[in-house]
């Protein structure tokens, strides 16, 4: 008898390792769906490709872009340079208030 559990496990170490392969994958079967049938189920085909990219385990595109980013070797950030701060000029203080009504 098949195990189903170990299957989809299998699937999902697969779709883990090369999203970028299944995307392709899905959008070839897309493609050829909405041109037999004149983009007629365009909608309710993206809409069943959402659930299945879910149901699979494929990463979002920006889990990629952060496993790309992370993959990278790390480079120094250029240092940054500053100029000194003048210091403010002094400010004349205000003299006592005069109260001109007495």
């Amino acid at each position: 008898m098949v195990d189903f559990n170990r299957l989809i496990g299998k699937v999902r170490r697969a779709v883990a390792d090369n999203p970028d392969k299944v995307r392709s994958g899905l959008d070839r079967v897309e493609g050829t769906i909405n041109s037999r049938t004149g983009n007629k189920y365009a909608g309710k085909l993206r809409q069943g490709r959402g659930g299945l990219e879910s149901a699979i385990g494929v990463p979002t595109r920006s889990r990629d872009a952060f496993r790309d980013e992370a993959s990278r070797p790390t480079q120094r950030p250029d240092t940054v340079h500053t100029d000194p701060v003048t210091p403010p000029e002094p400010v004349d203080r205000p003299g006592p208030i005069r109260d001109e009504r007495l």
